[in-house]
């Protein structure tokens, strides 16, 4: 006897229970989409906020809704790594870092926020300049101040930088002008607050103004690398009592002889002027 078929109407339920599965299905599937993409504007209002109220660290908490090109990343990664760089010099120049001090990554991974391999890069490239010295066993260690070294940096300033204030003299336009008088009134207010790590980087870029005046390419980029290497040097001498007024008054003198085109008065000042600097940090030294 030939098997009895299921009535017509208990198959019709069965329809019914299984299209309104594959429906909750949907449903549930459009609520999860839904929620993801609320999860997401969410945690994008949450980083612009921190970006705001944390700059400093903004960069680290980017969202990456959508996958960076390997250039985007090799760029991000480069610029924390100028960042940990310009950090840390900063801190060897104006002794917070003190020479012979033997540094720690992970310390300076927290006072930056940057990660270990930005901070890496940083470190070993100031190792390559010379203001960093790799120490067996030790780690890394910021470079002792050495009186042979300084002394030899302002044998060659004396002969480079006088031929320079020399062409200065010559060849100096009134933007050149305009834009030491500018360096000039903010040194004033440096002494006047006694801003030593202020006046250090007007030094600098005053004698980085006259070598552009020089309108010698080479002879600037030689100078400005001199220059980089004596910022440890100009900051302790710089705190000698009464040298922020010194430095000043020496730039002003310098300053007048240059506009009055007196190439052999601006040559003398610039020798007097890096001879005072020399005396000023046997002193400190």
């Amino acid at each position: 006897m030939p098997p009895a078929r299921p009535a017509l109407p208990a198959v019709a339920a069965l329809a019914a229970l299984a299209a309104l599965a594959a429906l909750a299905a949907l449903a549930a599937l459009a609520a999860l989409a839904a929620l993801a993409a609320l999860a997401v504007r969410l945690r994008q209002n949450l980083a612009l906020q921190w970006g705001r109220h944390c700059p400093h660290l903004f960069s680290m908490t980017l969202l990456q809704t959508d996958r960076p090109s390997k250039s985007t990343r090799t760029t991000a990664s480069a610029s924390l790594a100028e960042q940990a760089y310009a950090f840390v010099k900063r801190e060897i120049i104006t002794l917070r870092l003190r020479p012979s001090e033997v540094l720690n990554e992970a310390e300076l991974m927290a006072l930056t926020g940057i990660g270990r391999t930005p901070v890496h890069q940083a470190l070993h490239r100031l190792v390559h300049e010379g203001m960093l010295t790799i120490m067996p066993r030790k780690g890394i260690m910021v470079r002792p101040v050495s009186l042979e070294d300084v002394l030899a940096i302002i044998d060659v300033r004396l002969v480079n930088e006088s031929y320079c204030v020399e062409l200065a003299a010559r060849h100096a336009q009134q933007h050149d002008y305009d834009a030491m008088q500018a360096l000039l009134d903010r040194s004033s207010v440096c002494v006047a607050a006694h801003d030593i790590e202020g006046m250090m980087d007007i030094d600098r870029e005053f004698h980085l103004a006259i070598s552009a005046a020089s309108r010698n390419a080479v002879l600037a980029d030689i100078l400005r690398g001199l220059h980089e290497r004596s910022l440890r040097f100009w900051f302790i001498s710089l705190s000698e009592p009464h040298h922020l007024e010194d430095v000043h008054e020496e730039h002003l003198e310098l300053f007048r002889l240059l506009r009055e085109r007196d190439a052999e008065g601006a040559r003398q000042s610039v020798q007097k002027h890096i001879e005072a600097f020399r005396s000023t940090l046997f002193n400190r030294i």
